[in-house]
């Protein structure tokens, strides 16, 4: 809905785990944290799509989110390597085994997902 902003990289999520993920009928929560500093963490709230790519695999895409789970649970206390925002919206982390997520800004309506680091909010 609102895309990514031009000048932010979200390159904090680098060095980050994915530490545990929740999910509800139509949000799924995202959990991160800095293995190198303590109470450094970050969340991304989904409302929209999720792509996920497991090592090796094609990318699936999943609009109902509780699908996610089972996939995502592989990607626990793996170390996010990479973060390429692709604008205007679709943020990628990409993890140390070559497993991905992305999240795409898929409404032109709604609020597609919220990124959260600190005091900083990002509503896409």
């Amino acid at each position: 809905m609102y895309g990514l902003p031009p000048e932010e990289t979200f390159g904090f999520f680098v060095g980050f785990v994915l530490s545990s993920f929740s999910v509800s009928r139509h949000q799924l929560n995202l959990s991160f944290a800095n293995p190198a500093m303590a109470g450094d963490t970050a969340t991304i709230s989904v409302e929209g799509s999720l792509g996920v790519r497991l090592a090796r695999q094609q990318e699936r895409v999943f609009d109902n989110l509780p699908e996610a789970a089972q996939q995502l649970s592989t990607l626990l206390d793996l170390v996010v390597t990479d973060v390429v925002p692709h604008r205007p919206g679709t943020l990628a982390l990409h993890f140390a085994d070559g497993s991905g997520i992305r999240a795409y800004d898929s409404s032109a309506h709604y609020e597609s997902y919220q990124v959260r680091h600190g005091e900083a909010v990002f509503v896409v």
